[in-house]
């Protein structure tokens, strides 16, 4: 602990010093008075006190304030305080998220509420996902499990697909860049009367074959053989991928009935790890995979039909993900051919009631859920398994509000592996408009996925099926300041935060030997650590975003730290220009070193990441006749990696070096 509290004491003194401005201040008016300014902050990019769980640690992200930046995912979910992305290459290859210390599988990755996280390869893949469809992504930090279920360890990441608005609305975008990558999306969204669609489309292409440097070790293991290359291209590394959103919705008796669907399918070569000392470095030359996942859900929302309930929910979903690989050329095997595909089948029930129990106000949420997973693949046996669930979470506040206690319960019964209680409670105090505390303790439960027990052996990775569920505690506590303004700062935001999570038999994909990779249980583990963030702009020209994740892990059987996770990482942002015309935008992303080996002692060294980005919206000049016709007509150029680092997560994935793209986006 005193590492992680002096590694962050330097970055805490950076932040706080501008939150410190707030002292020269007035005092705010008295919580109580009726004239006390609305607790109303707007932060550009990230906004926080959103999220459905009002104590929390988390934030919304609202991707039109990105536009013309080219920015996917993985690029806008490393960017925010406690989140990591592990990625496995570049454009089109594989990327995950980690919150707090967790693993990819320990995050929900939900689409408008359903779980998606893919069954066949861990947490979801990142880049499946493409950002002009999505309207906003929700984070939340800490423990979900009592609303998502097993998995949500570490947080949720959902996913808000875009919808229509008041008015019909196109949009259409192209981007351009290295390796012959290329991006395209088109969305259409209209309401007619009580009836509303919205229809997108995006692709993808990449020939994927840059130049990277070998692997640098640090540690007492990390001395590079001198017969390895400096530095070798990626090969069969070319990808297709195409992605599609569908929703519409009408207005059925006193609620609403909407259907979505969100479907992507991906082709392409598997170059494998980069571990050999030949010209190639190991890769594998021919192998390919392709694979297919469809999300589709229909949901009926209406007010409540009996007295005290606000509210009743019915969805149901269905998730199907098909892939398959193939190898002709195994090393020191017989050529590869696996398929594998699941389909889920689920359903969710949630009502709302209000309650009131004199001074005291508050809210009941209960809700009932159920799914069944059917696996199947040629390399073994069909499985399936059954997942039922309860949930009660209340919400009680005293004060008008300004100290909110919610308790939740979860039952949750899995086949296999028996039935669990998780239970979690959490509290915010709110003493005036621009202070609140926040404090959140909970249980979380993950049953290993199918993946995990039953992937089918691709020679470089398997499944493991003696794996053992994972138990863990989380516990975070801190505060956060809100201002409109002080002095010349507008729209201040600060927060400060601990964190720890006490897990059992935490699972992570390992190299179980030179050239395999497969899930273990690691045993008994803390992962605890400190965010700190700061957002604010100066006048509408300058919007700044710093912050801070400080990590201390450790596996208690042997005191190491868990393996590929960074100690630390920080991000700043700055961003110049009128958000309506144009806009100048650097930023740097460092991240500190990652064990990688089970053993403790090769780490990948810590790197600094420096981008930006320049774009205009002709159809601001009103010389320009395109305003006659459009919205908006951003051209950009961006530059990623400008110091040419050599970029890894992993030990066996290079990430591209220094790269270039443009394009445009328009919207009428």
């Amino acid at each position: 602990m005193r590492r992680l509290v002096c590694g962050a004491s330097s970055a805490l003194a950076t932040l706080a010093a501008s939150a410190a401005v707030a002292q020269t201040t007035p005092a705010p008016a008295d919580p109580g008075d009726d004239q006390a300014p609305a607790d109303v902050i707007v932060v550009e990019g990230v906004r926080p006190g959103t999220l459905e769980d009002p104590t929390a640690f988390g934030d919304v992200i609202s991707t039109d304030d990105y536009e013309a930046e080219g920015q996917d995912l993985a690029d806008l979910l490393e960017q925010q305080v406690g989140v990591s992305v592990r990625r496995f290459g570049g454009a089109g290859d594989r990327s995950e998220v980690s919150i707090r210390g967790s693993t990819a599988s320990q995050v929900v990755v939900a689409i408008d509420g359903v779980p998606a996280n893919s069954m066949l390869t861990g947490g979801l893949d990142l880049s499946r996902v493409c950002v002009p469809l999505i309207d906003r992504v929700e984070i939340t930090r800490g423990a979900g499990s009592v609303r998502e279920g097993s998995g949500a360890v570490g947080g949720v990441v959902n996913l808000v697909t875009r919808g229509a608005e008041e008015r019909a609305e196109d949009r259409v975008s192209l981007t351009g860049g290295a390796w012959n990558t290329w991006e395209g999306s088109a969305f259409r969204a209209a309401r007619e009367g009580a009836f509303d669609y919205s229809i997108g489309y995006c692709g993808l292409h990449t020939d994927g074959d840059f130049e990277f440097a070998r692997p640098r070790f640090e540690g007492p293991d990390g001395v590079p053989s001198p017969f390895v290359p400096s530095k070798a291209t990626r090969i069969n590394n070319e990808r297709t991928q195409h992605g599609a959103t569908l929703g519409a919705g009408v207005q059925l008796g006193p609620g609403e009935l909407r259907f979505s669907d969100y479907f992507v399918h991906s082709d392409g070569g598997e170059p494998g790890l980069d571990d050999g000392s030949g010209h190639d470095a190991g890769q594998n030359p021919q192998a390919q995979s392709t694979d297919w996942s469809n999300l589709a859900q229909l949901r009926y929302a209406a007010p409540g039909f009996l007295p005290a309930q606000e509210s009743l929910e019915l969805a149901l979903y269905q998730r199907t993900e098909d892939s398959e690989y193939h190898d002709p050329l195994a090393l020191f095997d017989a050529p590869k051919d696996v398929r594998g595909k699941i389909a889920t089948l689920g359903s969710q029930l949630t009502s709302g009631w209000h309650l009131a129990f004199g001074p005291v106000a508050g809210r009941l949420d209960v809700a009932l859920d159920g799914s069944r997973d059917a696996f199947s693949s040629d390399q073994q046996p069909d499985r399936d398994r059954m997942t039922g669930a309860f949930r009660a979470q209340g919400q009680l506040g005293v004060l008008e509000d300004r100290v909110l206690f919610v308790p939740a319960l979860r039952g949750e019964g899995t086949e296999g592996f028996g039935f669990e209680w998780i239970p979690a409670a959490g509290l915010v105090v709110s003493p005036w408009s621009w202070l609140r505390l926040r404090a959140n303790a909970g249980r979380a439960y993950r049953a290993p996925s199918f993946d995990e027990l039953y992937y089918p052996n691709q020679g470089s990775i398997r499944g493991n099926p003696n794996l053992d569920p994972e138990q863990a505690w989380n516990f975070d506590a801190g505060f956060e300041l809100l201002f409109d303004r002080i002095g010349p700062i507008e729209d201040a935001h600060f927060v400060a935060d601990w964190f720890r999570r006490d897990i059992d038999d935490s699972i992570v994909w390992l190299e179980v030997n030179n050239s395999t990779i497969a899930p273990v249980n690691t045993g008994a583990a803390t992962a605890q650590g400190v965010e700190l963030s700061l957002r604010f702009q100066l006048t509408s020209y300058l919007r700044v975003a710093l912050n801070h994740t400080e990590l201390d892990s450790e596996r208690n059987a042997t005191g190491k730290s868990l393996p590929g996770l960074p100690d630390r990482e920080s991000f700043a942002r700055v961003q110049v220009g009128p958000p309506d015309a144009w806009k100048l935008v650097g930023e740097m992303l460092y991240t500190g070193k990652i064990l990688v080996n089970e053993g403790g002692g090769r780490y990948l060294p810590s790197r600094t990441v420096w981008n930006a980005r320049a774009a205009y919206d002709l159809a601001s000049l009103t010389e320009l006749p395109l305003s006659r016709w459009l919205s908006r007509f951003w051209v950009f150029v961006e530059g990623n990696n400008l110091g040419d680092d050599a970029v890894r997560d992993t030990i066996a994935f290079p990430q591209p070096g220094r790269n270039l793209a443009a394009g445009f986006e328009a919207s009428w």
